[in-house]
């Protein structure tokens, strides 16, 4: 019985010739580098739609604070108590840090008894060193919805 030689035979040699022309096709792994550019692109990207989606729902939450049916009180005194309280942190935060004023007037709606009325504040600011603005004078008027 003959053995045919597998090495020798002519379909390994043009394989062989082949080969060294034209090596076989490797799937190639990404770099480290190019893998840990990718992932941070990712991940960058997760924090750009988080941020959007952040800064959406804070801004729904603004909007949700400051509707008027969402600021319901018994009486008048109870809404300009609680509102006056409300109004005067609000301009105070507004004016935390440095250079930063303000706004010289602020206003939020309310109900009292299905009645609706809009609180008006008032307010001025002054300097600490030139740099810091704090809450000088704040007066709170209640007048109804126009």
């Amino acid at each position: 019985m003959t053995t045919i030689n597998q090495s020798n035979s002519p379909l390994e040699r043009m394989r062989a010739i082949a080969s060294r022309f034209n090596p076989p096709r490797v799937a190639v792994e990404p770099s480290a580098a190019a893998q840990r550019d990718t992932k941070k692109a990712a991940l960058e990207a997760a924090v750009q739609t988080a941020k959007a989606a952040h800064d959406a729902a804070v801004t729904a939450l603004d909007d949700f604070e400051r509707a008027p049916a969402n600021h319901v009180y018994d009486t008048i005194e109870d809404a300009e108590a609680t509102l006056h309280e409300v109004m005067r942190d609000v301009a105070s935060e507004d004016c935390e840090g440095s250079h930063n004023c303000g706004a010289s007037e602020y206003r939020q709606g309310f109900f009292v008894v299905g009645v609706e009325y809009v609180a008006i504040a008032s307010v001025e600011y002054n300097r600490h060193d030139k740099t810091f603005y704090f809450v000088e004078a704040f007066r709170l008027r209640i007048e109804p919805a126009s």
